[in-house]
């Protein structure tokens, strides 16, 4: 069994018993990881490690998956307060939190309808995937964008940033997520993933726009398909 390091793994230990990822299995997840993979989660833990500090107390995923067990062990490392991640399908979040530890933090997995249930006069009175964060009304310092409808994840990104927050989107090539994008300067560009930051000349926009959209946004309901909350 061939192990390969991975770039920024001597900086989060995910794995107590063995801080090298092995190109043939990953003892937490149970199942053999593509040697492809490798430099994929190989930039993501150096990123998150690199544009993660001391101030970080809110973290946010949309698209669960390997990276979710990384944020929870930046989590536990940054001393974070928050880590919520955000999927549409409840069978597969179910799997990928059924090896999660305790953690020391809140910790929030949601499965959420992609769009949500409509009325007779085409209104959707509840949060939906893409607005889903602002139930928490809080911003939040590290957001990893690699979900669905990522142009409107990007949007609310946007909003939910905090002032010296970083916003990561996987997949940042594709065309049509350059209007999501537009409303950030790029921060660093790696193979797989960009690093943003909210442009200087929304920031008044945005913190209007949290003030007003996160108000009383705990009360209001949510199209969920499952929620878990662990906080130990």
């Amino acid at each position: 069994m061939t192990k390969v390091p991975i770039r920024g793994s001597e900086n989060i230990d995910a794995d107590a018993h063995d801080k090298e990822w092995t190109e043939y299995t990953d003892a937490a997840w149970g199942h053999m990881i593509p040697t492809a993979d490798l430099r994929y989660m190989s930039e993501f833990i150096f990123l998150i490690d690199k544009y993660s500090s001391e101030k970080t107390r809110n973290m946010l995923e949309w698209g669960a998956g390997f990276t979710t067990r990384w944020l929870c062990a930046l989590a536990e490392k940054r001393k974070a307060e928050l880590f919520v991640t955000v999927d549409t399908n409840a069978e597969y979040l179910s799997q990928v939190i059924a090896f999660m530890p305790p953690s020391p933090y809140r910790f929030e997995a949601h499965a959420v309808q992609e769009i949500g249930e409509t009325d007779d006069h085409s209104r959707s009175p509840a949060f939906h995937y893409a607005t889903f964060p602002l139930h928490f009304e809080k911003h939040f310092d590290l957001i990893f964008v690699d979900g669905r409808r990522r142009n409107e994840c990007l949007m609310m990104a946007s909003i939910l940033q905090s002032d010296h927050g970083h916003v990561i989107v996987h997949d940042y090539r594709r065309k049509r997520y350059e209007a999501g994008m537009s409303y950030f300067d790029v921060v660093e560009d790696f193979f797989g993933f960009r690093v943003l930051r909210r442009r200087r000349d929304l920031d008044s926009f945005a913190r209007g726009q949290f003030e007003k959209l996160s108000k009383d946004a705990s009360t209001f309901p949510v199209a969920f398909d499952m929620a878990i909350s662990q906080n130990i």
